[in-house]
């Protein structure tokens, strides 16, 4: 069915980390885990319903692959177990679910 939270015009609202403001590792992997929730989360959606060790799992994290380097800070290379990269993207998912809101209204051309 896909992700209910997923709506028309909704963007991820910003996370805040006010338990980790010092710990840049925890902030770099729920970066990655919200980047790549944003870029497909259909298929990031898939892959926390499937079970571990499942065909189901390996055709999702075949379907995300693509959506995994450009997520990634320029020059940083991971090595991701199904495992941890399922707790992950879980945790993106629940940020999106609890943070969707409506896109913002563009703003008006300057000078009007």
């Amino acid at each position: 069915k896909g992700p209910t939270w997923l709506k028309p015009g909704y963007v991820i609202g910003p996370r805040k980390y006010p338990l980790s403001q010092e710990y840049r590792d925890i902030q770099m992997q729920m970066d990655f885990a919200d980047c790549v929730v944003a870029a497909d989360p259909n298929n990031a959606d898939f892959l926390f319903r499937t079970q571990a060790g499942s065909a189901e799992e390996k055709e999702a994290i075949g379907a995300l692959m693509p959506s995994l380097p450009p997520c990634l800070p320029q020059g940083q290379q991971v090595q991701l177990d199904p495992a941890l990269l399922r707790g992950l993207l879980g945790e993106g998912l629940w940020q999106a679910a609890n943070n969707s809101v409506p896109a913002p209204a563009d703003a008006p051309p300057s000078g009007h």
